[in-house]
């Protein structure tokens, strides 16, 4: 079953008074100047979308969406980033908290436009948040820049999750070299342990025979996500982030453009360790890696979605979440509010926010702030 850990942590980042305005004063009023004060420093802050936020990160060229999984506005935000990026940019590497077998497959899916595999990689989903309507017309829309020329090269960063995602791509990837270990994998799907050991043996055999050739480069990603799988399987290890930074590092380009989209806890540049309830199982973020790491440092810039009254999809189909309780009396909800966009989006240098006692672009470069989003719908075709 794919571990959640965003999910886990829900209640305390998003519900009630959100951790972006502990130890700032959350519910403090502020008299009349000093709101048009912090008014003013928010609209020399705000930016009109992705477009300008490139303008104004020129040296950036890898950014990182941090988003919270199961509301539609989220794809909206992300489908709207790619498509400024394609304006300047003809090849661009999207980076996901996928894991390789279901990464491989979408990239089948962008390459052929065969719907059934789209379709089967989000019914093999089942149990998590990718199991919607929304993330099929998402790919289909990612399609589309590839049907306009544009070159993308998925890849996704997580472990496994799955024994249908594995069989799925190792079936896409070369269905009668691999027919032996399919069947293998099938019979002992339902059986932990004995999945355990037979996905080792798989491993432990393929590395031995791997080679330069395009297909055997596919199924290096997919023995690496499938190590880390049964890694985290035998340790009961909490921490993905380690093993997706070094993923990330391995596999993606820094000299191309490139968007990556996780979930929101994985993108802080520091994890505050006095604030225990936050992230309770992270000794680190993915962000926190790049941002330390001297390849990456200089050329990533990470965001993080904030909610307003928006509700979320859970990972059964029943009843949405609601995400977010947010002091209004905040000046930068309040000037999020005031605003006729759906999302507002602002630089967080100089911005007069607090998170943690600190400023908040400690922690982030910029802001989303989603109001009144919808849960996705959940998968039903």
């Amino acid at each position: 079953m794919e571990v959640d850990y965003e999910k886990e942590m829900l209640d305390c980042y998003y519900v009630g008074c959100s951790p972006l305005f502990c130890g700032c004063g959350a519910g403090k009023g502020y008299s009349k100047t000093e709101k048009e004060e912090r008014f003013s420093q928010l609209d020399a802050l705000q930016m009109n979308g992705p477009e300008e936020v490139l303008s104004r990160f020129p040296e950036k060229n890898i950014f990182l969406l941090g988003e919270m999984h199961g509301v539609k506005e989220s794809f909206e935000i992300e489908l709207a980033f790619l498509e400024a990026m394609a304006k300047e940019h003809t090849e661009i590497q999207i980076v996901l908290e996928f894991s390789p077998c279901k990464t491989f497959a979408l990239k089948q899916y962008i390459e052929t436009g065969d719907e059934k595999i789209l379709l089967n990689t989000i019914k093999n989903a089942e149990g998590s948040y990718t199991f919607s309507n929304d993330y099929v017309n998402f790919f289909q829309k990612i399609r589309e820049f590839h049907e306009k020329g544009i070159s993308l090269h998925l890849i996704g960063v997580d472990q496994e999750f799955t024994a249908m995602d594995i069989i799925s791509a190792l079936e896409l990837l070369n269905k009668e070299r691999f027919k032996q270990e399919i069947e293998q994998i099938q019979l002992v799907q339902n059986n932990l342990s004995e999945l355990i050991y037979q996905l080792d043996s798989c491993t432990r055999k393929w590395k031995k025979i791997l080679t330069e050739s395009k297909e055997d480069q596919e199924l290096k990603k997919i023995i690496g996500g499938i190590e880390d799988y049964c890694v985290a399987v035998r340790t009961a290890r909490d921490d993905r982030d380690v093993p997706m930074f070094q993923r990330f590092k391995e596999w993606v380009n820094p000299e191309l453009a490139t968007l990556g989209i996780f979930g929101v806890y994985h993108l802080c540049k520091q994890v505050n360790p006095t604030y225990k309830n936050m992230i309770p199982y992270l000794q680190k973020t993915l962000g926190e890696c790049l941002i330390e790491d001297e390849i990456f440092q200089e050329r990533v810039a990470l965001a993080n979605m904030f909610y307003i009254d928006t509700v979320g999809m859970t990972r059964d189909g029943g009843e949405d979440e609601i995400l977010s309780e947010i002091p209004r009396n905040e000046p930068l909800i309040d000037h999020a509010l005031k605003s006729s966009e759906s999302t507002v989006w602002y630089q967080t240098k100089g911005l007069p926010q607090n998170l943690y006692d600190e400023p908040l672009e400690n922690w982030c470069d910029f802001v989303m702030i989603v109001k009144y989003g919808k849960a996705a719908t959940f998968f039903n075709k």
